[in-house]
């Protein structure tokens, strides 16, 4: 309902149970009260309810009349209700019914109260009359009265719902105010401001006038910006964070995202901004941010299965403010049936630009699975840089060796460098269980052996997903990926057998052997290819807080020609899930079978068990 508005008057009638006026009454009620109470179906009464019926042609209601009684209904006290506590609660429903009706531009309604005889049941008869309509519209400003103020004038603003003709809603008039508090911040640089409104009920030509109101402060600018409470954290790193340059716009949103910014770093406890009560004489206003610093250092472990490469263990610790300026180090340690593996990696934020970063990487590891053999180290450099709209581009650079030995028992030496570029977005609303938004990122890799120099090729992969919530609720989500891969400039025989692609197991298409997917040779061993394709659908239903199930269907192939052959000879496999939601992630179990099973290579299913959902 608008804030402001003349009295309205609604006409009532009232039908109540008299009081009794003698004891002598009171006490023979009592007693055929407590009679009938031992007789069953004497009485019927099951407590206090509200029925809500209007009068004919009232049909533009219904739905507005439907929820108010499901919500009154709702509030209904237990127990029934007699004499004045009935009247008053009669009066009370009535009234909300009233501003209800207000709100959706109905000032002239008439509603009449009546208790159905025999029970507490409450009948509020409705004629909601016509609905009002907006009658001018305009808008006032009251600028501040500040020595040195500016005049400021403010456009007539054309986006308004609220507009002579137009039903005279309540919600019209508050999404008005909220777009003017809007425009203001996004286009004015006001210390303070406030948006309100006058409204005018014309009961003689059945409209409402709405006058705006809008009260500006004087404009101002940022100041110095100082911080206070941080004990390793370098005052640069801070400056080049919240990025508040003296002499700016001074916009209090723009407090509020640096408070969010602030905490997201996960480098903090707390934060507490201050301002000033008042600009300085000079606009400027000085802004103190009060942090307080968390721990730094975090060790995690994990575990995970499969029945097509068995169990695996894992370890990291992590320091997010190695330098103390926010920089990143995390090392880790697999250590698995068919791999292990030693890795450090450190990130630098506001590298040479505050959109920048630098990411540096070394690793250490063996791996012997059916396709390979390999024991090597490899170190990366690269720098990523924030684009519009949250897109990242990475340029970089990778150096490994690595000695290999593939299916066939042939052992060879590679010096793989390498010059990646991707570009990718990630709009998931969770990284470990997203429920709604989408991923894309898509490589390029040109590569090249430095030991056998005939040896370079160019690796290019495209990664999407997308997830959709089916309820507000998020508890029904249905999620889909799509992966596929080429690699040029090479065969495959002269392709490392590490740097090929292949497909299968948990992360991949479920249901097959890790890497099975694919071309294999005499002994069953995986062979890889230069080109891959993969799809995954899945439903997701959280049944309780920390229970959930899912269903999936996987499919992919990997060819030896340079390109995806769409359509052709995929593999599907198709599962059901189990999820244990905890605070960190789901704790996921799927258990998958293949549907295109071939003999000799594939087994009847496969179970999976792991931390964070499949994709």
């Amino acid at each position: 309902m608008f804030s402001e508005s003349h009295p309205v008057g609604m006409k009532r009638v009232f039908s109540r149970p008299l009081p009794a006026s003698s004891r002598t009454i009171c006490f023979l009620l009592l007693l055929l009260s407590l009679t009938l109470h031992q007789i069953p179906g004497a009485l019927a009464d099951e407590g206090y309810a509200v029925r809500i019926q209007s009068i004919e042609g009232a049909a533009n209601v219904t739905e507005l009349v439907e929820d108010v009684e499901d919500t009154l209904n709702e509030r209904a006290p237990e127990g029934s209700l007699a004499g004045n506590a009935l009247g008053f609660r009669m009066d009370q429903d009535a009234a909300y019914l009233e501003k209800r009706l207000q709100a959706a531009g109905y000032y002239g309604a008439e509603i009449a109260t009546d208790v159905e005889p025999d029970s507490s049941t409450a009948i509020l008869t409705l004629d909601p009359g016509v609905q009002f309509t907006f009658g001018t519209v305009s808008l006032e400003h009251l600028p501040s009265q500040d020595a040195g103020s500016p005049a400021d004038p403010l456009p007539p603003f054309d986006f308004l719902n609220a507009s002579p003709s137009k039903p005279a809603l309540a919600a019209s008039v508050l999404e008005d105010e909220q777009k003017i508090s809007d425009w203001l911040e996004s286009n004015r640089c006001y210390f303070s401001y406030g948006v309100g409104h006058r409204a005018t009920v014309d009961r003689a030509n059945q409209v409402v006038n709405i006058v705006y109101r809008v009260s500006t402060g004087r404009p101002a600018t940022f100041g110095k910006v100082r911080f206070e409470g941080q004990t390793s954290l370098e005052e640069k790193y801070l400056e080049q964070l919240v990025n508040l340059s003296p002499g700016t716009c001074f916009k209090r949103s723009k407090l509020n995202d640096i408070q969010v910014k602030l905490q997201g770093t996960g480098l903090l406890a707390g934060t507490t901004t201050r301002v000033a009560d008042r600009p300085a004489p000079d606009g400027s206003v000085d802004v103190a941010f009060e942090v307080r610093e968390d721990k730094h250092r975090t060790l995690k472990a994990g575990a995970k299965f499969s029945t097509d490469i068995g169990p695996g263990i894992s370890a990291s610790w992590e320091h997010r403010n190695f330098f103390g300026e926010g920089e990143k180090l995390v090392t880790s340690l697999l250590i698995a049936t068919i791999e292990q593996k030693l890795e450090t990696t450190l990130e630098k934020p506001f590298f040479r630009r505050r959109d920048q970063r630098l990411k540096l990487g070394a690793v250490i590891g063996r791996e012997d699975n059916d396709a390979f053999e390999t024991t090597g180290i490899n170190v990366t450099a690269a720098v990523e840089r924030d684009l519009k709209r949250n897109w990242k581009l990475g340029v970089g650079v990778g150096y490994g060796f690595e000695r290999i030995k593939d299916q066939d028992g042939t052992e060879e030496n590679v010096a793989i460098l390498d010059l990646p570029t991707y570009v990718s977005k990630d709009a998931r609303d969770d990284a470990l269980n997203p429920t709604k938004g989408w991923t894309v990122r898509l490589s390029s890799t040109p590569a090249i052996d430095t030991i056998n120099t005939g040896t370079g090729y160019i690796k290019n992969q495209f990664r999407g997903s997308y997830f959709q919530k089916l309820s507000s609720s998020g508890k029904a989500v249905v999620a889909g990926r799509i992966a596929l891969g080429s690699l040029v400039g090479s065969d495959t025989d002269d392709v490392p057998a590490t740097e090929r692609f292949y497909a299968g197991g948990g992360g991949s298409v479920r249901g097959y052997g890790y890497q099975l997917v694919g071309p294999v040779d005499d002994d069953l061993d995986p062979l890889g290819g230069r080109s891959f394709l993969e799809a995954s659908v899945e439903m997701r239903l959280r049944i309780t807080e920390t229970i959930g199930v899912a269903a999936f269907v996987d499919g992919g192939n990997v060819y030896d020609s340079n390109t995806p052959e769409f359509g052709e000879d995929i593999l599907w496999g198709a599962g059901i899930g189990f999820r244990y939601f905890t605070s960190f992630g789901p704790i996921r179990l799927d258990i998958a079978v293949p549907l295109d099973k071939r003999d000799g290579i594939d087994d009847d299913f496969q179970v999976y068990f792991g931390i964070g959902q499949a994709f």
